[in-house]
C-alpha cells in the first residue's frame, strides 16, 4: 500500500547493537509500494538467507542494509530494484542480487554469485572491500564505480586480491 512502512530486522535493528540472528522461513520477501527495509545486524558468522528478494513495485522505496555479521544470500534476487548498503560485516552473494549496491567503509562484499543490474550502480567506497572466495568467480553487472582501491574493466572478477575469510 502506498505510504506504508515495513522493516524486517535480522538480529538488531538500525542503530542497535548486533544480536543473534533469528529465522525467517519464507521463499520470497516482496517489497511493495511503500517504504520497505531489510536490516542484517547480527552476530552470526555464516547466516544463510535463502529467500528471494523481489521489488514488486517500482513505486516503492526498497532498501537492504548490512550492518554486522556474515550473511550469505543464496536466493534469486535479480528483480530487487532498490539499494543495498553494506556498511559493516560481510555480505556474501551466492545467488543473484539486483539493484544498486554500495559498500561503505568497514563493509565487505563477496561470494560466488552476481551483484547489480543493468543501469544500476555498484560502488565500492574508500575503506570498503570487494572480496572473493578462493577459486570462485564473482560477477558485477551494471555500472561500476570506485572511491577506494578497486579498479576493473572486467565484468567477471576472478582475481580480487582479498579473500572473504
Amino acid at each position: 500500500m502506498s505510504g506504508s512502512i515495513g522493516t524486517i530486522n535480522i538480529g538488531g535493528g538500525k542503530d542497535e547493537p548486533a544480536k543473534a540472528p533469528g529465522f525467517l522461513i519464507a521463499e520470497t520477501v516482496s517489497f511493495g509500494d511503500g517504504t520497505a527495509t531489510l536490516n542484517f545486524n547480527h552476530t552470526g558468522e555464516d547466516y544463510e538467507f535463502g529467500a528471494s528478494l523481489v521489488s514488486g513495485s517500482a513505486d516503492g522505496t526498497h532498501a537492504i542494509n548490512h550492518f554486522a555479521g556474515t550473511t550469505i544470500l543464496t536466493g534469486d534476487s535479480s528483480t530487487f530494484a532498490g539499494t543495498t548498503t553494506v556498511s559493516g560485516g560481510t555480505l556474501l552473494v551466492n545467488g543473484t542480487l539486483g539493484g544498486d549496491v554500495v559498500v561503505e567503509d568497514d563493509g565487505r562484499l563477496g561470494g560466488n554469485g552476481t551483484v547489480g543490474s543493468d543501469g544500476k550502480r555498484v560502488s565500492i567506497e574508500a575503506g570498503g572491500v570487494l572480496c572473493r572466495k578462493r577459486d570462485r568467480e564473482f560477477r558485477l553487472t551494471g555500472r561500476r564505480a570506485r572511491d577506494g582501491g578497486l579498479h576493473t574493466g572486467h565484468r567477471a572478477l576472478s582475481g580480487a586480491r582479498r579473500a572473504c575469510g
